[in-house]
């Protein structure tokens, strides 16, 4: 006991006086005036300088206006906030993720146009030490200040003291990682299963994956439920696709493992599509003749394709659109939550040796909405 009230003694008198008008404050009406500075210093016996370092605590807080000549004044809490776009994409990674670095901006851009100012914040793991950025600790620390109106995350980690702050004053959070429950994200199960389709009707039968952000069971229950033979040798779990040569590695394992070649080919990666092809022409397979390939791919980012494939393009504004319709439905009250939404996709039929695409009519894959109560 002693040892706390001592601790409380040492704390400095201007942040004891900031508390005390804080609380004061929080139960006042914006636009409130608050007494002079020479009043306030009388009451708490304290020269008009502590007063005024606490004042100016309480205004870096955002509590306070001060306005030159008038006095200090009960600020607004909506006045200066802004939604928080938490970027989870290091610089060291920033080749590999196109996709993210163009969604978090167009994600500021549409919030903008709704009337909401925006903050990004680079929230990635450092790569040296694997702890979060500062980035991290700064938006940690603008949640619990009460200057953050939501949150819209794009490549989200998995767990994060952010993510924790958020979620212990019921923030409005939306994110593309497992660790929101208000989520937009890439079906990979639903684009496996669309993929699947196209190359049985081209009629495929020995059909290999190049796995990524699916599970095994994942993959054999949708060709189960697609009819077609799963098999084990032809599917291949790979590295993170933005290590060098990682869809290179994977291809000519499964190509050199395999007693019956493929006659079809899904990449579940775009990244590791580029690499896989040089394994591909190394190899001499003629594509689409003995081997037919669908990949995955980001719209307006550079597709690395020497030969015919079919391309299931996926577009950074899409998915930054479902963001942030998902983000401003919580903020405004019209979702509960929680709520999902996919997605959606574009067939894309590449010419040989030629990264024009020409659309295949305007088939596109429908974003299959999970929504909560109340989202339109």
């Amino acid at each position: 006991m002693k040892s706390g009230q001592g601790k409380n003694r040492r704390r400095p008198v201007h942040l004891k006086i900031a508390s005390t008008l804080e609380r004061e404050i929080r139960r006042s009406k914006p636009g409130c005036r608050l007494p002079s500075e020479a009043a306030l210093a009388r009451r708490f016996a304290v020269s008009t300088l502590t007063l005024r370092e606490a004042l100016a605590r309480l205004e870096r807080d955002g509590l306070v206006e001060r306005r030159h000549g008038s006095g200090t004044y009960v600020a607004d809490p909506a006045a200066g906030r802004y939604v928080a776009v938490a970027l989870g994409v290091s610089v060291a990674e920033a080749a590999g993720s196109g996709f993210f670095l163009l969604a978090s901006k167009r994600v500021e851009h549409l919030l903008r146009g709704r009337g909401y100012n925006t903050r990004l914040f680079l929230v990635d793991q450092r790569v040296m030490d694997g702890k979060p950025s500062s980035g991290a600790a700064e938006l940690a620390d603008e949640i619990r200040r009460g200057h953050v109106l939501g949150v819209a995350s794009v490549a989200s980690p998995g767990s994060a003291e952010w993510i924790d702050a958020g979620r212990d004053i019921g923030l409005p959070m939306a994110g593309d990682g497992s660790s929101f429950g208000n989520r937009v994200f890439v079906d990979y199960s639903d684009m496996l299963r669309h993929a699947l389709r196209r190359l049985v009707s081209e009629g495929r039968r020995m059909i290999g994956v190049l796995a990524w952000g699916i599970t095994d069971s994942e993959i054999e229950r949708v060709f189960s439920e697609e009819g077609a033979r799963h098999r084990p040798a032809l599917v291949r779990r790979c590295e993170h696709p933005t290590l060098p040569g990682a869809g290179y590695r994977a291809f000519c394992g499964l190509w050199s493992t395999a007693d019956r070649k493929p006659d079809g080919l899904i990449v579940c990666d775009e990244l590791l599509f580029n690499t896989a092809a040089m394994a591909v022409m190394e190899l001499d397979i003629r594509v689409p003749e003995d081997l037919a390939i669908v990949t995955h791919a980001n719209r307006g980012l550079a597709h690395f394709s020497p030969f015919p494939v079919t391309r299931m393009e996926y577009d950074a504004g899409d998915f930054a659109a479902c963001l942030v319709e998902l983000l401003v439905a919580l903020m405004e009250g019209r979702c509960r939550g929680p709520a999902m939404k996919t997605v959606p996709f574009r067939w894309i039929a590449d010419g040989a040796g030629s990264d024009q695409a020409r659309p295949e009519g305007n088939d596109v894959a429908p974003a299959l909405d999970r929504k909560g109560a109340g989202l339109p």
